[in-house]
């Protein structure tokens, strides 16, 4: 006997051997209204109810579904807690960097001041030295000031340290860098305060509020060169 219509929309045929060959089908999945059973490779199959293989794949997709995002939020911990220790060195230099803003104003003096100062004075001259990089001071320094190296690290420092530990510690000394804006500066106030820690009562920071060649280069002052 035919099967009703209604009955053909609700009921699925699946060939196990071949696809079948409609232009409306699905995969392996027919309605029965659009491809009967006998058109499926010419054998009857048993007709399989269309809303139950509708929860199966509903059932692996969600399946699939969870499983994928846990594997995707286990990668993204994964990820960030990787990321948290590349992080945790830089975290630990930028809580220790003291930046220039932390010298007080009144031991700081302008490029102005300090040229003036330096043009022919019968006056004891102070202790120029300069804690930037080696590359910056060998293309330009003022004239009669020392290396001593970057105090933003321990080998600066140490070389500051030997520098001066065997002058008087009422000494004028005159510390300056130049590599960068000041407040971007890693050098400057690092060896004011080393120099300070040592009981040095008369240090001064030069103010370079760019650059050294902007700051003091460019205007006039007396700079030169090498090593």
């Amino acid at each position: 006997m035919q099967d009703s219509v209604e009955a053909r929309r609700l009921r699925t045929v699946r060939c196990p051997i071949s696809p079948c060959r409609s232009p409306k089908r699905a995969g392996y999945r027919l309605r029965l209204e659009s491809v009967p059973e006998k058109q499926c490779n010419g054998r009857r199959r048993p007709a399989r109810n269309y809303s139950r293989a509708s929860t199966e794949i509903a059932t692996e997709a969600g399946t699939y579904a969870e499983t994928n995002m846990r594997q995707t939020w286990s990668g993204t911990v994964i990820a960030f807690v990787l990321a948290a220790a590349a992080l945790a060195p830089a975290a630990v230099a930028t809580a220790d960097h003291r930046p220039a803003g932390s010298i007080p104003h009144a031991d700081l003096i302008e490029p102005k001041q300090l040229a003036d100062s330096l043009k022919g004075s019968t006056m004891a001259r102070p202790l120029l030295l300069h804690v930037g990089f080696r590359t910056l001071y060998t293309q330009a320094h003022i004239p009669n000031s020392e290396y001593v190296g970057p105090a933003s690290d321990d080998a600066g420092l140490s070389a500051l340290r030997s520098r001066v530990a065997a002058i008087s510690r009422d000494s004028p000394i005159v510390i300056y860098c130049g590599c960068c804006p000041w407040e971007r500066c890693p050098n400057i106030a690092a060896a004011y305060e080393a120099l300070h820690a040592m009981g040095f009562t008369h240090v001064k920071a030069l103010h370079i509020a760019d650059d050294f060649g902007a700051s003091w280069a460019d205007k006039g002052y007396p700079v030169t060169k090498g090593d």
